[in-house]
């Protein structure tokens, strides 16, 4: 029977982000997103003249909106773009809500806006010929309930961040609190409620809410001072003669922007739209339809937040790249060499939409092929306990063999952990890792002893200079021993252990 040989990473822990909304329904229920690059599958963008551009998730290698254009986001999706390389917006990039429809006297009420990149449509106003007040609809959303016209009113303002407005002592409320500045919870916006009213007066209908836009970028995102990225929420129609109400606005969406480097000289919108009119006022006709609550904007980027360029409303919240978490807590991520294999086994402590994770090898630490796929055991791909993985390389190489792993969440976004484990197989007995590597504070290798030894162990710079010199007592079996590496300033460093014996492993560590 062969030994088992043990070599352990520990604690890669990575959580999940919630930001974006599907369509389900004719209502946006909310999917689970994080910060990615992507892998460039798209290619790069670049927006000369004026376009549209379908809502969905894109992976490119940049994205570029050329000075005086507009382009203009369709659909039900949101947005979603990852790029590997840089996102340069010097034009617009728009995803607002569609405005209500003014009310026609003697004809017919406006119609909701419509919405879209995951925002939610106006309500309808209402008409009758003969009778009236008339109740409206509400917008759809999370803050469209009750937010329509009540009595001679117009619609209220749909809510978000905040509650929107009200019109009037018998108009809408607006919808509950929706949204918090650290962005677990990151809809579109809501949609104004319709005018209510009668008597052959035409209500005007409810402005949709702004939509969802979010580019994540590996280099940088640039805003020129001619640019800007819009999801503002649509306004409320006006009513027919005035003895109705007008449309509510709707309220912003969604702007979500996260890379390492971020200049900023443009603007950033995400406001609510402004009630339609109506052409009688006082009682009993308060029919000005209410504002729709303004929306939320989140800037990730390494370093404080600057503020600059112009933002409506202001930043929300802002945090580092590094702070930002992925969709799977690994706990453990372990080499085993088992004979002529070896096999690679990792616990997750939590998982959220997760598909799949994909194991991969090298021999060169820079290079990676995938080497097995290993579907997730979460129910749903969610999962707050403790799960077990394990797979086997048949084929490993002699010397170096290198893994990591990458994690595919259900809708097919992939994130690659940076963490990478060795199994050293020397064809000696003695097999040895070196974890993490790069290292930023605390350097841990593994050796496996064929019989029990005094180790030399030396640390030395990039000159040769020995920074590092110590024995150690090493028993027969798997030792494993840790330097603290913060007092050694950043470079490349070799590791050297070796005993009277004949064992001699070398090492090269790169420190942060």
């Amino acid at each position: 029977m062969y030994p088992i040989y043990k070599i352990t990473f520990r604690s890669m822990t990575r959580h999940f982000m919630l930001l974006c909304c599907l369509i389900l329904l004719g209502q946006f229920a909310q999917a689970q997103l994080f910060y990615s690059t992507g892998n460039g599958s798209n290619g790069a963008y670049t927006a000369s003249s004026n376009t549209t551009l379908a809502g969905g998730n894109y992976n490119f290698t940049d994205f570029t909106i050329d000075p005086g254009v507009t382009v203009t986001v369709t659909g039900s999706a949101p947005l979603i773009i990852r790029c590997t390389g840089n996102a340069t917006i010097n034009g617009v990039l728009q995803a607002n809500g569609g405005n209500g429809g003014d009310g026609v006297t003697y004809s017919s009420a406006g119609l909701g806006g419509q919405a879209v990149a995951g925002g939610y449509n106006g309500g309808a106003g209402t008409f009758s010929a003969g009778s009236g007040p008339i109740t409206a609809f509400d917008g759809d959303g999370p803050g469209g309930v009750g937010n329509h016209g009540m009595g001679w009113s117009g619609g209220g303002g749909g809510g978000y961040a905040s509650n929107g407005g009200t019109a009037g002592p018998n108009g809408g409320t607006g919808g509950p609190s929706n949204g918090t500045i650290q962005v677990t919870n990151l809809p579109g916006g809501s949609g104004g409620g319709g005018g209510s009213g009668g008597y052959n007066c035409g209500a005007g209908g409810g402005g949709a809410g702004g939509g969802m836009i979010a580019i994540n970028a590996g280099g940088s995102i640039s805003i020129g001072a001619g640019g800007s990225i819009q999801t503002n929420g649509g306004n409320g129609g006006s009513d027919g003669t005035g003895n109705c109400g007008g449309g509510a606005g709707g309220s912003g969406g969604t702007i979500w922007l996260a890379a390492p480097s971020f200049a900023h000289l443009g603007t950033l919108s995400s406001m609510g739209g402004v009630g339609g009119s109506s052409m009688v006022s006082g009682s009993p006709y308060y029919g000005t339809g209410a504002a729709g609550s303004e929306g939320r904007i989140r800037v990730d980027y390494d370093g404080p937040l600057v503020v600059t360029g112009t933002n409506l409303p202001a930043i929300g919240f802002h945090t580092n790249i590094g702070s930002i978490p992925l969709p799977v807590s690994i706990q453990e991520f372990t080499g085993y060499m088992t004979g002529e294999t070896n096999s690679l086994t990792w616990t997750s402590s939590t998982e959220i939409n997760n598909d799949y994770y994909l194991l991969q090898h090298s021999t060169d630490g820079q290079h990676f092929t995938t080497i097995a796929k290993v579907d997730s055991r979460a129910v749903s791909g969610n999962s707050e306990t403790t799960l077990s993985y394990q797979s086997v390389h048949n084929n490993p190489a002699a010397g170096h063999n290198y893994y990591r792993l990458s994690q595919v969440d259900i809708d097919g976004q992939m994130s690659e952990y940076a963490q990478v484990i060795d199994v050293m197989r020397d064809g000696k007995g003695n097999e040895m890792t070196v974890y993490p590597n790069p290292v930023r504070d605390e350097l841990n290798w593994s050796l496996y002893m064929s019989q029990s030894s005094v180790l030399s162990i030396k640390l030395m710079d990039m000159s040769g200079r020995m920074v590092r010199n110590e024995s150690i007592e090493a028993g027969k079996g798997l030792f494993i021993h840790s330097i603290n590496m913060t007092e050694y300033p950043s470079g490349v460093y070799t590791l050297q252990v070796s005993d009277v014996k004949g064992l001699n492993v070398v090492k090269q560590i790169r420190k942060l």
